[in-house]
């Protein structure tokens, strides 16, 4: 079971700001039992290199998702985006289906989008909200990049409007630099700089 007293470091932004590969190199530095993964569930195939047991759980189809949608899901986080042009589900599940941590266990990570503020509000006040911002041109060169990867036009997402309000996050960090350098800013501004990381 999800335990509130472990730290929670709750990680987003906009497209092509660095939030996964941020929450990725965390997760890589404090592998688990270290950090633990609250994965959203999600009907879209699996990328290469994907875990299933990290940021998403993976379904095989919207029908077996939405089966468990009533018992295991938060009800206003399913949401849909579009993946190579097919509408695929996302969503959050209940806390009562978050991981559950041990004894070495010293933080979660989470990446739950435009929904943060609201999964704070409802089930997790402890947690960490943590918004990385980036300009429209770093966003930019960045999405073509993982265009040209993922053989994808990402670049419309620089379009997308999300709303964000700095003041609904306890952390804003500007993320214009290496991943690295960012995750080394989140770790000092959180105090995991006191941890022992993984060689």
């Amino acid at each position: 079971m999800y335990d509130k007293n472990v730290l929670h470091l709750n990680i987003t932004g906009e497209p092509g700001v660095g939030q996964t590969n941020v929450a990725h190199l965390l997760y890589e530095m404090f592998p688990y039992p270290q950090s633990i993964w609250i994965p959203r569930w999600t009907d879209r195939p699996r990328r290469p290199g994907e875990r299933a047991d990290t940021q998403y759980l993976f379904f095989e189809s919207r029908f077996k998702l939405l089966q468990l949608a009533g018992e295991f899901l938060i009800l206003d986080t399913i949401h849909e985006n579009m993946v190579r042009k097919t509408p695929r589900v996302y969503a959050i599940p209940r806390p009562l289906y978050w991981p559950s941590a041990v004894r070495e266990t010293r933080f979660y990570l989470s990446n739950f989008g435009r929904y943060s503020g609201q999964v704070k509000e409802r089930f997790a006040p402890h947690m960490i909200n943590i918004l990385l911002l980036a300009s429209d041109v770093v966003r930019e060169t960045r999405l073509k990049r993982k265009s040209r990867k993922q053989n994808l036009n990402l670049t419309e997402k620089i379009l997308w409007d999300y709303w964000w309000d700095e003041k609904n996050f306890d952390l804003v960090v500007q993320n214009e630099g290496t991943v690295e350098e960012c995750a080394e800013k989140i770790i000092k501004l959180v105090g995991l700089d006191l941890i022992k990381r993984s060689p």
